[in-house]
């Protein structure tokens, strides 16, 4: 049931068919590989990008608490000394970035989007890749069955040559 699902699946008549799709699918699983490389390397920025936002989100109240200090602002530099400089590397990395307050969800939307996106590469490489193992064990079969017909041809040849010099 499955070996003929399979070969109606990839339109297989011969064996050139089963050599051409087993190369079909091949190259889609590479393709699915680098799809997935991409999908990571840009889910990897986005993680980026958004411990950046959350981190100038999280120290913003104190940044905005200092700027508006009028004679506590030193005692307040003193304080969030470190939380301050921190939060200057997120706004200025942010605006390196050309991202501004009004578009940080997007980032997280994208982020999510990617990596739902690598799920179902991921599901996809594996049905495919189970697509050509099944493939693969076709093509054992027909090749283990070829070999004990000529096994038994020979065989059927050598009882054939002994009962004729009898």
């Amino acid at each position: 049931r499955v070996l003929k699902h399979a070969l109606v699946n990839n339109n297989i008549k011969n064996k050139s068919d089963m050599v051409e799709a087993a190369a079909t699918l091949n190259d889609r699983i590479n393709n699915i590989h680098t799809l997935i490389a991409e999908a990571n390397e840009i889910t990897t920025q986005l993680q980026l990008v958004n411990k950046t936002i959350d981190t100038y989100k999280r120290l913003k109240p104190i940044h905005d608490e200092y700027q508006t200090a009028g004679v506590r602002k030193l005692m307040l530099k003193k304080k969030y000394n470190v939380e301050l400089a921190t939060f200057e590397k997120a706004q200025l990395q942010l605006s390196k970035w050309k991202i501004n307050e009004n578009n940080f969800d997007i980032y997280k939307d994208r982020q999510h989007s990617y990596e739902h996106n690598s799920y179902k590469l991921n599901e996809k490489l594996n049905s495919t890749q189970q697509e050509l193992y099944q493939l693969r064990d076709i093509q054992k079969t027909v090749e283990h069955r070829n070999h004990m017909n000529v096994l038994n041809r020979d065989n059927i040849d050598r009882s054939v040559d002994k009962n004729t010099r009898i």
